[in-house]
């Protein structure tokens, strides 16, 4: 893998980022990837993860779990997601748990501020931060800028700014997926921007990162964003590739995402047979439903 990863300038260099974009690297980053996937679902039984959720020795794995619990592989609802998070928060401030505590308030609050109520949602980010700071765990603090990064999408400036602190803070606390997420999202402002030299050059990082460490769920969506970047007729192929992966398998929301991204390729030919099969296909799944939040703050 790593020898992988050093031919890296080597091959930007060689091709010139500015001009090509490195398609025999990325297919062999994507080959790894796909050479140790495994396609059989993980079942999580929430319940047990919880028992143990206070039982585990170090604040990471304590938030691990809990996005273990909220978020990774087979799907919650909605409602089940918040019952979760809900929970989870209630038990970590009876822990005085307070690096937990931090870490699932930001997430309440992008919830928050996704369904409109977006000074309630801010509001709980930004007492997140203040309770991560409080501990000085640079991973929750990473965690909550993320999220502020995440409830600015029309301000680019601001929201790469919370990104950029995002990223330094989870490189300190070792937090590498959200590092990786983080990646993704500067480079996706970056390509925003017409930037697209700096934008492919975060999410080649990002994704080099996420081969080398595996993870799973954030695979397919990277290789989306890195296949925007390439101008040459290969969209087909990397859809191909990201269908196989297991974080598109297990994952309805990425699985919606590549409908959309095949029924925009086939729209723009005028091939309407493919069309219209990839939006009878999309329409049998079931669309990803926003949090409704009703309830007073968790402050």
């Amino acid at each position: 893998m790593k020898k992988i990863f050093s031919g890296c300038l080597l091959l930007l260099s060689t091709f010139g980022m500015a001009q090509t974009f490195p398609k025999a690297y990325v297919d062999s980053l994507t080959s790894v990837a796909l050479a140790r996937k495994s396609n059989n679902p993980i079942k999580l039984n929430r319940d047990s993860v919880l028992q143990l959720l206070f039982k585990a020795s170090s604040p990471a794995d304590r938030i691990g779990m809990f996005y273990d619990i909220v978020a990774n592989y087979d799907e919650l609802t909605p409602e089940q997601s918040l019952y979760y998070h809900r929970l989870i928060l209630d038990s970590a401030r009876k822990n005085n748990d307070k690096v937990l505590e931090a870490s699932v308030l930001a997430e309440l609050g992008f919830i928050t501020s996704r369904n409109g109520r977006t000074a309630d949602g801010l509001k709980m980010i930004y007492a997140s931060l203040e309770k991560a700071e409080k501990t000085g765990n640079a991973q929750a603090i990473g965690i909550a800028y993320n999220n502020l990064g995440n409830c600015y999408p029309q301000n680019l400036e601001l929201s790469r700014k919370y990104y950029e602190l995002a990223l330094d803070f989870s490189r300190k606390g070792n937090d590498y997926a959200f590092a990786t997420y983080n990646l993704g999202s500067i480079g996706r402002i970056f390509e925003k921007e017409n930037k697209h030299d700096s934008a492919l050059a975060y999410y080649l990082e990002a994704y080099e990162r996420c081969v080398d460490k595996n993870l799973v769920q954030a695979l397919p969506f990277l290789l989306l964003s890195l296949s925007s970047l390439d101008t040459s007729s290969n969209a087909l192929h990397y859809y191909g590739q990201i269908s196989r992966f297991p974080g598109t398998i297990r994952n309805k929301a990425m699985q919606m995402r590549l409908y959309g991204s095949y029924a925009n390729y086939y729209l723009r030919l005028k091939k309407w047979i493919p069309l219209f099969i990839i939006l009878h296909l999309s329409i049998k799944r079931h669309k990803p439903q926003p949090f409704r939040l009703n309830s007073v703050l968790w402050i």
